[in-house]
């Protein structure tokens, strides 16, 4: 491998490292930098609302919605992320039950000229949906990946296909909302200032739900078929509350569960027998393939395939697999489960540490075989440690409040936290003009153990729909 394909690959790794900072609490799929919010109207809730509020981020977020937006959305958003610029555009409409969109997000070096290494990824995403119901809909959307990293001496193209499904349900328990039909809300409805514009007409009244499934397809490769990573698969399901939407005041509250839909598992004793892999993947011994059991089943570490890990993902981290074969970092591990006893407790601190660990006599089963491997880890028995409460660990949830004053000034906060990845986001942001035209600025500050990361996003959007004639008239008359 020449020089230039090893700084490729560095590259690579920096790059994912740096990505997997500003949004994502990831690190196990490629295209890192689709985890990245939809631009400021997306992050000022950190994402709490992305499935089940009306914009024109729902060609990517959840194709569902588009339906309900009744005309021509256009968005512009933009977000400068140190030495790289992440772009993102969209168009959609609606045609009788019928809602169209396409959307395009580039990821690109600022600096091409300077930098030997140039990087650029482009995602292009169509999507349709149909009413259901007046108060349901459905969509899809399929994505075509393109990312190229390279110099001009050494390209490397990495290209796939993905498609997701939304769904939404909205208009539950609208008696819930406090709206215009009180006396008190009369008084304000008649006000001056709030009878210059009319309410969004893309807020709902009462409660919300949206599922969203996103990034759905095969493994991406760049140099070497059998060295894949998995794209950036994610279910989403969120919900809604509009407890106060009059002509002067609205609030949006909202709350979305996150999780990822990639399986992986580090080497693990699946059959019980102490050993990792030494068979081919059709049971026999083997030297060079070694990876799998008798049974044929992979033990080496390993992910699985995006359609198996739709299902497994919920399960992987405690109720499948056996124990797992661990190391430190910096070193390998031995293939073996366990084999090492704890002599003594040397350093009187109650841990066992490596320079404390003897090797054991017999073989696995036997009643003298040690549980530790040598660095002082418990390996026989570790699968039973694993719990629902892993599992749960892993999942992200978004919480988001979005305030609107006299449909024309708007203030976002949010909150985005994983407890397995110790990481914790937090957003705010605001919007300035009618929902016909409006910019969304957006500051998300994420914190990651002692290190911290601020960025920026911003958004333009458009929205030309039917009532924009009856807006106008009222500012001008």
């Amino acid at each position: 491998m020449n020089i230039i394909d090893i700084m490729i690959k560095k590259s690579i790794v920096i790059l994912a490292i740096a990505l997997n900072h500003c949004w994502s609490f990831s690190g196990s799929a490629a295209y890192q930098e689709f985890y990245i919010a939809f631009g400021a109207i997306n992050a000022g809730t950190a994402g709490a609302l992305s499935t089940t509020s009306i914009s024109s981020n729902n060609i990517d977020c959840n194709p569902a919605m588009i339906p309900f937006g009744k005309g021509i959305h256009v968005n512009y958003s933009s977000q400068p992320f140190f030495d790289y610029i992440h772009n993102y555009q969209s168009l959609s409409f609606t045609y009788k039950k019928y809602g169209f969109g396409l959307s395009t997000r580039r990821f690109y070096s600022n600096n091409e000229h300077d930098n030997p290494i140039t990087y650029r990824s482009t995602v292009m995403s169509y999507s349709f949906s149909i009413y259901l119901s007046p108060v349901s809909s459905v969509g899809i959307n399929i994505k075509s990946f393109n990312r190229d990293l390279a110099d001009h001496r050494s390209p490397i193209k990495g290209n796939n296909y993905a498609f997701g499904v939304g769904i939404i349900w909205k208009e539950i328990l609208t008696q819930f909302t406090y709206k215009n039909n009180h006396k008190f809300g009369n008084i304000l409805a008649g006000s001056i200032a709030s009878s210059k514009f009319i309410r969004d007409p893309r807020i709902n009244d009462g409660i919300t739900f949206g599922l969203s499934i996103r990034n759905l397809g095969p493994h991406v490769y760049y140099l070497d078929p059998v060295i894949s990573d998995p794209l950036p698969q994610t279910f989403h399901f969120g919900s809604s509350y509009i407890p106060i939407k009059t002509n002067i005041f609205t609030i949006n509250i909202g709350y979305e569960f996150e999780r990822d839909l990639v399986s992986s598992y580090p080497d693990m004793d699946w059959d019980g027998d102490g050993y990792i892999g030494g068979y081919d993947e059709n049971g026999h011994l083997s030297i060079n393939n070694s990876d799998y059991n008798k049974a044929g089943q992979k033990e080496a570490a390993h992910t699985d395939n995006w359609y198996k890990a739709i299902f497994s993902s919920w399960v992987n981290d405690w109720l499948v697999g056996g124990d797992i074969d661990k190391a430190i970092p910096g070193r390998v591990s031995d293939h073996i489960i366990g084999g090492y006893d704890w002599y003594a407790d040397s350093n009187f601190n109650g841990q066992s540490e490596p320079n404390e660990m003897i090797k054991s006599t017999g073989t696995y089963g036997d009643n003298n075989w040690g549980i530790y491997n040598e660095f002082g880890q418990v390996e026989v028995g570790n699968s039973s440690d694993r719990t629902f409460i892993d599992e749960w660990k892993t999942t992200t949830h978004n919480f988001g409040l979005s305030i609107s004053l006299f449909g024309l000034v708007g203030y976002q906060v949010g909150r985005k936290s994983n407890i397995a990845e110790n990481r914790d986001t937090r957003t705010w942001g605001y919007y300035l003009g009618p929902h016909f035209l409006r910019y969304y600025y957006a500051e998300l500050k994420d914190v990651y153990n002692k290190y911290s990361y601020t960025h920026k996003f911003y958004t333009i959007e458009m929205n030309l729909t039917g009532d924009i004639l009856k807006s106008i008239k009222n500012v001008l008359h």
